[in-house]
């Protein structure tokens, strides 16, 4: 008996060291590909597409990941104000593709999605980066709306709940299988907060297509998960903020419980409590003409025990102006009795002291 373990596992480890040298061979492949080759090596795979074929499923990996890295590229040439990363892809591949980069990456993101391997996590996951590599592109947010039957954001959002059921349904799942399944809803998270992210109308679509309910069924399944945590809030942020009919739907769909839930089950994160505290804060702003209710926001926040966790937010960040000058406000405003101790002063020089 144990003679056969053991040959079961030496099979496992050659297996696997196979596929990472098959895995390699592939991006080295595609990384030496122009954008519109690599896309048309995803068309290629579509015709030998097989639910068993690991080979095609290692290879539409390597295409996402070799278009994620031009993306990258582009996007850190911008930055530094050099040419030198255009230079770097110039070197290699000397003749340009008609089409712009981000609008080849969001048609090979969708293509991926809507044809090849929706069920797997780790395919699915590439294409929801790469979307969010571009998504703050105006030519890549134009055809979002306008050719909304190739291009409509419902994929992405289908395919984001499509992962959540299938990671919902898995009987004791391995701990890499969980964590490829979280990071997934990471970058939905990030993609849709990008979407949104100065664009009412898009934020507004998002909503309307079920973005805002997946973002919340994440921070629900993956309570304990900072990097969620942190995204998922970011996303409502930005979802939410200045946007009226957003804070309407987000009261209606429970999401002032969530945030607060969220916030005692990840309590040591600067990013989750500053996020948390921020949507919360201007959700109990006054605003005329709105179509959401500031009385029934502070009902269900003080129902959810928001004086709990802005307080101890305030305690554990004390050197933090935004989560102090908020907390404060949000205290006193909303009739905060001193039950957990006096309101907590900011306190610049905390920072200082823990770092000696």
């Amino acid at each position: 008996g144990m003679t056969v373990v053991v040959i079961a596992f030496a099979i496992a480890i050659f297996n696997s060291v196979q596929q990472a040298k098959k895995a390699l061979k592939a991006e080295s492949k595609y990384s030496k590909m122009r954008p519109l080759e690599i896309l048309d090596e995803l068309r290629k795979l579509s015709k030998e597409n097989s639910e068993e074929s690991s080979s095609c499923q290692s290879q539409c990996h390597a295409c996402l990941k070799a278009l994620a890295k031009y993306s990258d590229m582009k996007s850190q040439g911008k930055k530094d104000g050099k040419q030198q990363q255009t230079r770097n892809i110039n070197e290699t591949q000397p003749h340009e593709d008609v089409e712009k980069l981000e609008l080849v990456c969001q048609e090979a993101a969708y293509f991926v999605l809507k044809n090849l391997y929706p069920k797997d996590d780790g395919v699915v996951s590439g294409a929801i980066s790469l979307l969010a590599l571009v998504a703050k592109d105006e030519d890549v947010r134009q055809r979002h709306v306008q050719e909304a039957d190739k291009y409509g954001l419902d994929i992405p959002v289908k395919a984001l709940q499509a992962a959540m059921k299938r990671a919902k349904n898995a009987e004791e799942p391995e701990q890499e299988a969980e964590q490829l399944s979280a990071e997934l809803q990471r970058r939905g998270c990030l993609l849709l907060g990008a979407l949104a992210d100065g664009d009412v109308y898009m934020g507004t679509k998002i909503v309307d297509e079920g973005g805002l309910k997946i973002i919340l069924d994440s921070i629900d399944w993956y309570r304990h998960h900072e990097d969620v945590a942190n995204w998922a809030l970011w996303a409502l942020f930005v979802l939410c903020y200045e946007h009226p009919g957003n804070k309407g739907e987000l009261v209606r769909a429970g999401g002032i419980q969530a945030i607060c839930n969220t916030m005692k089950y990840v309590p040591d994160s600067l990013e989750v409590a500053r996020h948390g505290i921020a949507i919360l804060f201007d959700g109990l702003r006054e605003v005329r003409g709105k179509p959401y209710d500031v009385i029934k926001i502070r009902e269900n926040a003080l129902a959810a025990g928001m004086h709990d966790v802005v307080y101890n937010a305030m305690v554990n960040f004390g050197e933090s102006m935004e989560i102090m000058m908020m907390g404060q406000e949000m205290l006193l405003a909303t009739g905060y009795r001193g039950n957990k101790g006096p309101i907590p002063q900011y306190n610049p020089v905390s920072s200082v002291v823990m770092s000696r």
